[in-house]
């Protein structure tokens, strides 16, 4: 019974590979590095932050992609409700990412997945540094123009975390996390 099940499990995986290797020359992985203007919104006060952010990818086909990024805030600022300091730490997210191709060297997209930030606040009423975290679904519209074959210059719109809770908040609120970015990205 044991061999069976191998066999039939092997035979469902072959085609699968075969497949994989009919599609292997639409596969092209990517590196990138854009610059976010981040807005937050949290306790209903707001704060423009800025991000440098790296990328990795693949387009799997002229169609699909997906993409791992990682940043960290270099532009911190005092939200306009009670003058707390905030900075971003850091920014993770996966990606999957429906492509229409309009040209041959213009492509518009959709951006789907899940986005993990970390940001530093420091309350102007204790003065003191608090760690604040929060994660969620994202989804966003994106913008490249390919000016060479392998290089493209790309602007993004997301909404990266919308109305979740964040843990270790003072009142466990809302926040909502949006940016646009511009950057590049070489395909290999």
């Amino acid at each position: 019974m044991k061999k069976l099940k191998i066999i039939l499990i092997g035979m469902m995986v072959i085609p699968g590979v075969t497949v994989a290797k009919v599609e292997l020359p639409d596969f092209r992985p990517y590196g990138g590095l854009d610059y976010m203007f981040i807005d937050t919104v949290n306790y209903g006060g707001e704060a423009n932050l800025g991000a440098v952010r790296g990328k990795l990818g693949a387009e799997l086909n002229p169609y699909l992609a997906l993409e791992g990024s990682v940043g960290t805030g270099v532009i911190s600022d005092h939200d306009d409700r009670f003058n707390d300091k905030l900075k971003l730490t850091q920014i993770w997210g996966l990606y999957i990412r429906g492509i229409l191709p309009l040209h041959d060297r213009i492509k518009v997209y959709g951006l789907l997945g899940v986005t993990r930030t970390e940001f530093e606040g420091t309350p102007a009423d204790t003065g003191q540094t608090q760690s604040y975290h929060t994660a969620g679904y994202s989804y966003g519209l994106g913008f490249e123009v390919f000016p060479l074959d392998n290089l493209a210059i790309i602007v993004e719109f997301a909404s990266l975390i919308d109305e979740l809770e964040i843990s270790g908040s003072r009142d466990e609120n809302e926040l909502e996390i949006s940016g646009i970015s511009i950057g590049a990205k070489y395909y290999f």
